[in-house]
């Protein structure tokens, strides 16, 4: 699964798929992200079965973030997931 670039004006909603990560009945029951941008902002963070989103405003153009989403599960497994997040002017 790949994200679109951002542009730093956009503000828009990302998710990470973790539904064949999780073995049959369990849930999520923790999320946070880990960044580090000056100028990146992620608010309103949700999980919906094995979906986490978060929505992303700002960012500088040309900067590429890397945001790790880290959760624990019903079962006490903790992992992360990295994935770039691109800014540019679109």
């Amino acid at each position: 699964m790949s994200w679109t670039s951002k542009d730093p004006n956009a503000v828009l909603d990302f998710q990470f798929d973790w539904s064949a990560w999780l073995s049959s009945g369990e849930t999520i029951t923790a999320s946070i992200y880990l960044f580090e941008s000056a100028t990146l902002e992620l608010f309103d963070e949700s999980i919906d079965g094995g979906f986490t989103t978060f929505w992303a405003r700002g960012g500088a153009a040309g900067e590429v973030v890397q945001i790790t989403n880290r959760i624990t599960s019903s079962e006490g497994r903790i992992d992360d997931w990295t994935r770039p997040l691109r800014l540019k002017e679109r």
